[in-house]
């Protein structure tokens, strides 16, 4: 089983089919508000390329929901903000979401052309860990966990690389245990050395662990600076869901669906 890092979405194999099943990454917060939504019932998620298009879609379908950030807060003219404390099954079940935010959508749409995008937090950790390995192991892929980062893509972000080290992990488990090699790239190797030191050596560290460590990294920071720290709690609240949101890239439309398999 071969598994890659991509500390930034460009760092991600350049051939869209080399990228193997791909797992993205935007722990504080776009992927966590995602899950959440597909998790509360979301009748389909579009991912828009920006603002703009986000409010042009919600122009032509009134009765969805608009929702994501810009500098981490809710626009004034967006129902809801990145927020995954925000949603609830009664506001979100069999309705469509239209989403922007400032890396994670991005990210999605950088990995179109891979075998299948998936998306993953803390929250569906085990789950989007066995959901990668078995399409992986089916199709004789690699898989390519892709942290969104920060600054649109452009810097390094703490918080994304601990969440691929655990993911990291997770996969490398299940393959251990159905008897497969493991083969890490350098930039898993490092994610998983990082998550070690910096949440602990156990496989599944605690919630508690989890949101001491993100809060010290500068997007938890961030979050606390402008009052949106009790986020970080939720996103940090480990194998909560086995729901695994699925990327269906077409051009320019992205849309999230739950994966079955």
């Amino acid at each position: 089983m071969r598994i890659r890092v991509a500390f930034l979405p460009q760092l991600a194999a350049p051939e869209p089919a080399a990228r193997g099943i791909c797992v993205v990454i935007d722990i504080l917060r776009a992927t966590t508000t995602l899950t959440t939504l597909i998790e509360y019932g979301a009748a389909a998620v579009l991912v828009a390329p920006h603002a703009a298009a986000a409010r042009a879609e919600k122009g032509r379908d009134p009765d969805a929901l608009l929702l994501g950030e810009i500098g981490g807060l809710r626009p004034p003219d967006f129902d809801l903000g990145n927020s995954p404390r925000e949603l609830s099954p009664a506001r979100i079940a069999s309705r469509r979401a239209i989403c922007h935010t400032s890396n994670g959508t991005a990210a999605i749409r950088a990995v179109a052309g891979a075998s299948a995008v998936l998306l993953g937090c803390l929250r569906n950790a085990t789950a989007v860990a066995g959901r990668a390995f078995a399409l992986a192991r089916a199709g004789d892929l690699p898989i390519t966990i892709v942290c969104a980062g920060d600054a649109g893509g452009r810097a390094f972000a703490l918080d994304d690389s601990l969440v691929a080290g655990q993911l990291a992990l997770l996969i490398g488990a299940e393959a251990e245990r159905a008897g497969l090699p493991v083969v890490m790239d350098d930039a898993a190797l490092a994610a998983c050395a990082l998550h070690r030191a910096e949440v602990g050596p156990a496989l599944r560290p605690t919630a508690e662990g989890w949101t001491a460590a993100l809060a010290r990294t500068a997007a938890g920071r961030h979050l606390a600076a402008i009052g949106l720290g009790d986020d970080i709690p939720f996103c940090a609240g480990l194998d909560t869901t086995t729901v695994v949101p699925l990327a269906q890239i077409e051009a320019e439309r992205v849309v999230l669906t739950l994966l079955r398999i």
